[in-house]
């Protein structure tokens, strides 16, 4: 599915004005898998926030990441072919060393 063919999918969600790929939808995105395997392509997804998402098997290919904050149940993480899970769980057992006890 490409961005261009969300339109119909995105009337079903609650009502909330975003931007895809440059085009208005309404959505909100509330407990649905409208959005299971979509396709985004040179869509502008600039200031989007994902709460409570299952974005397992998500591949971002050729684009801009800058200014990202990733946070939750993290496995498997690759950042330009390194798989950094590894590394972030020692920094976050070094910040949080109770962390490592409770395991």
């Amino acid at each position: 599915m490409y961005a261009s063919d969300l339109s119909g999918t995105l009337a079903r969600w609650q009502r909330s004005t975003v931007r895809i790929g440059g085009r208005r939808a309404i959505a909100t995105g509330d407990h649905t898998d409208a959005f299971r395997g979509a396709r985004f392509t040179v869509a502008d997804l600039t200031g989007a926030k994902f709460l409570d998402c299952d974005m397992s098997q998500v591949k971002i290919v050729d684009s801009w990441l800058v200014d990202v904050n990733v946070s939750g149940y993290v496995s498997n993480f690759v950042v330009n072919g390194v798989d950094v899970t590894a590394f972030v769980e020692a920094e976050l057992d070094r910040r949080h060393p109770e962390g490592v006890q409770l395991r």
